[in-house]
């Protein structure tokens, strides 16, 4: 079964996520043709995240990488957009493609992988409620994340 955590942080707390996950011996790669990207020098918001010993698996669908049946954890950065009052959720999420019998020496490598990091959110980005246009949530969302839900912004996923 797949597998996610969504949040909203801050740039400092997403750049420590960085961080963390370089200094656990992850790559980032570009979603459509898997090479190496370093997130801190690229605008996008979507990349994927995996150990370079899983690289030579890629496989791709539809001219780009296929997170469905790949060792990939997809990684969506939550973004805000000022000039609509729009703050957009981040997110980590694993396919099941783990559970697939080419991948079995390294299944439970691969899920411990994508708990390492989903333990960094929920220790570094508190769970919580906020305000979303009049409605009450609870989602792991920074402090700093706050303002907005203050300002109206509305968050979506």
């Amino acid at each position: 079964m797949s597998k996610q955590i969504n949040y909203y942080m801050d740039k400092n707390t997403e750049n420590e996520f960085i961080n963390y996950i370089y200094d656990n011996s992850f790559v980032f790669i570009n979603w459509f043709d898997g090479t190496l990207v370093n997130p801190s020098e690229d605008i996008s918001l979507f990349y994927y995240i995996t150990k370079e010993e899983y690289l030579p698996f890629l496989k791709f669908r539809n001219d780009s990488v296929d997170v469905l049946h790949c060792l990939v954890i997809e990684y969506t950065r939550n973004n805000i957009i000022e000039d609509k009052k729009i703050v957009t959720r981040g997110r980590i999420y694993i396919s099941d493609a783990y559970k697939d019998k080419q991948y079995s020496a390294y299944m439970k490598d691969f899920v411990k992988n994508y708990n390492t990091l989903k333990n960094w959110i929920k220790k570094h980005v508190p769970y919580q409620n906020y305000n979303n246009m009049g409605k009450i949530y609870k989602e792991y969302i920074c402090d700093s994340m706050l303002t907005y839900s203050e300002n109206n912004y509305r968050f979506q996923a």
